[in-house]
């Protein structure tokens, strides 16, 4: 089972997501994470060091989240994992690059 934490400051947001972060949790995550969009923070940072198992449907959910943040002209940073996190080895795994995740949000809208 996963859990979401967050605490926001001002515009800004930072969620520490734990535990399982899998298929069976990303419904509510991603209902967690539309308010973060809908609302009026500018700014997400997102803890994933104490998630202990991610699969490839909650990643999408990730990648989708930023790329939804980023066209709404708003910011994501995830907080930087060591190597033999279990995601960064999935990320690897799936053949995804770190510096996807973790980089300065851009705005890629054309």
């Amino acid at each position: 089972m996963a859990n979401i934490l967050c605490k926001k400051n001002g515009l800004n947001v930072h969620i520490i997501i734990s535990g399982n972060a899998t298929m069976s949790f990303t419904f509510k995550t991603r209902d967690f994470m539309k308010s973060i969009v809908d609302g009026e923070s500018t700014e997400c940072h997102i803890d994933l060091s104490r998630i202990s198992e991610i699969d490839i449907a909650y990643l999408q959910l990730l990648a989708s989240f930023r790329l939804t943040m980023e066209r709404y002209g708003k910011k994501v940073h995830f907080d930087t994992v060591p190597n033999n996190h279990p995601f960064t080895k999935f990320i690897t795994q799936v053949g995804l690059r770190k510096d996807y995740f973790f980089r300065e949000s851009v705005s890629y809208a054309v």
